[in-house]
């Protein structure tokens, strides 16, 4: 942990047994969820810094973990190709999503309503909308791209009303590892560059 303002170390939260994947707070900023490849995710108490919840489940590295808005729920992708949601209170596992075909990188809550939804995004090429309160995917976008190469190194906009990617952002010479927004697109690649 370090002091955003000072650029201070401060302190070092220890629990996992191998490294850290991911991490992410909730909308509150009390509460500090982070993933492993040992395969667990714990959640952190960030004003008492300390474990307060460990979750098993996932069968290899745990990639990616994000509490959902009203941080009841976190959703979790693994290297073992499947997504899982936690009741945040109990740490019982909600649900299991198993229709991925390859390791999932990635995942992102949707809107609330009149969801919960949340997508996922994997290696076989394929985004997928699941209802999280049923436990079903109801939508799979497929990339297009005959070169797989094209796919990995490039951001695909996706109209998903219409199933249809709208737009190419193609800027990186290696693969896009992530991806985020504000008003504007910016992504991260193993080549080093941010834009």
């Amino acid at each position: 942990v370090w002091d955003y303002e000072a650029g201070d170390f401060e302190r070092t939260l220890k629990g996992h047994t191998d490294s850290v994947q991911d991490i992410s707070f909730d909308q509150t900023g009390k509460l500090l969820a982070s993933c492993s490849a040992d395969m667990s995710i714990k959640l952190w108490d960030f004003q008492g810094f300390e474990c307060i919840r460990t979750m098993h489940g996932h069968r290899e590295w745990v990639r990616m973990v994000r509490p959902n808005q009203d941080g009841s729920l976190i959703a979790s992708c693994s290297n073992d190709q499947t997504v899982r949601v936690w009741v945040v209170s109990s740490k019982e596992c909600k649900a299991e999503l198993r229709e991925h075909e390859h390791v999932v990188e990635c995942i992102a809550w949707g809107p609330d309503s009149p969801g919960p939804f949340l997508l996922s995004g994997s290696r076989d090429k394929t985004i997928k909308m699941w209802d999280v309160s049923i436990g079903i995917c109801l939508m799979t976008l497929v990339s297009g791209a005959k070169d797989t190469l094209r796919c990995f190194f490039s951001v695909l906009i996706w109209d998903y009303k219409n199933k249809r990617c709208m737009k190419t952002l193609s800027a990186h010479e290696h693969f896009v590892t992530s991806l985020g927004e504000e008003d504007f697109i910016y992504q991260s690649a193993l080549d080093e560059c941010n834009k």
